[in-house]
């Protein structure tokens, strides 16, 4: 379950994503296995649209528009595939975005896994281990006996 507090037009304080100050243009990455929920994520965060059915994404770029601290920010969003690979695409997002939202399913080990996999290739082709990431259990809905991840366990490995 994601709870976004973030709203088109509300205040909220500017996050030191970089060392440029004045930057008030983002790109935000999301990243994960196929099924995870990362369109879903983004559709509720822009649109407070929850979608229902699943719909394979290749790429999709997303951009919304907010006013922090009393300035303008545009914050681009670019949707992952999750179920292929693209090398190429994958190199260019990680390299040109300012911050990444890894998602996994609390479901889905596997997709645990992949999360920690992409974090270590993030790590690797950006050279700098303090680039802002986030990871995020989604699906936490789902019942306590289908939880294939731990909220412990999470919280104990992605604590890198």
């Amino acid at each position: 379950m994601c709870e976004n507090n973030h709203k088109k037009g509300r205040s909220q304080s500017l996050p030191n994503w970089s060392d440029n100050r004045d930057k008030l243009h983002y790109r935000l990455t999301i990243m994960g296995a196929a099924g995870v929920g990362k369109s879903c994520i983004i559709s509720q965060f822009l649109y407070d649209r929850f979608i229902s059915e699943y719909k394979e994404t290749v790429e999709e770029f997303h951009r919304g528009e907010y006013t922090v601290d009393g300035r303008e920010l545009i914050l681009d969003i670019l949707d992952t595939a999750g179920a292929h690979s693209f090398p190429a695409m994958r190199r260019l997002a990680i390299s040109t975005s300012d911050a990444f939202v890894l998602v996994y399913s609390i479901d889905d080990e596997s997709s645990f896994q992949g999360v920690k996999d992409l974090r270590d290739i993030i790590l690797s082709e950006r050279k700098d281990d303090r680039v802002p990431i986030v990871v995020v259990g989604n699906k936490a809905d789902i019942s306590e006996e289908k939880r294939a991840i731990m909220k412990e366990t999470a919280e104990s490995i992605v604590c890198f």
